[in-house]
């Protein structure tokens, strides 16, 4: 009975907005300053970057831990004195190097711990769509 019925749907805009019935700016405003200033939404929204943050380190952990690179290029000179044109006191010398270190993922610890990251950052943001509705947006 209560299905076809317009004035039961609860997910049209003049339902949710239901201040702006009033035309009343002062409200309005008042409304707006709620949902700024809760602390309830800003920890919920809190706990998705901190989520997101984590399934960023989750994922980085995949791939090559260290990563080390060097280069060096120097100028010497031998503090003798050579005559001209027989050999030259000076010299040139480099080296370069590079080092990296990759945890195989065997047993799939890796790709579980992103899973899990994965599942926890979907949780949050179930949570701050939990804590919007309940605020009644």
């Amino acid at each position: 009975m209560e299905e076809g019925n317009k004035s039961m749907d609860s997910s049209a805009a003049e339902h949710r907005d239901w201040w702006t019935v009033f035309n009343d700016p002062v409200l309005s405003d008042l409304i707006q300053l709620a949902y700024q200033q809760n602390l309830t939404l800003k920890t919920a929204g809190v706990r998705v970057l901190e989520a997101r943050a984590r399934l960023g380190i989750a994922i980085g952990e995949f791939y090559p831990q260290k990563q080390l690179v060097g280069a060096s290029l120097t100028h010497n000179q031998i503090p003798i004195s050579l005559p001209q044109n027989i050999i030259t006191n000076t010299y040139w010398s480099d080296q370069f190097g590079a080092q990296a270190a990759w945890e195989l993922d065997f047993w799939g610890k890796l790709r579980r711990a992103i899973e899990s990251a994965d599942r926890a950052f979907l949780a949050s943001v179930a949570n701050y769509d939990d804590v919007l509705r309940d605020l009644g947006r």
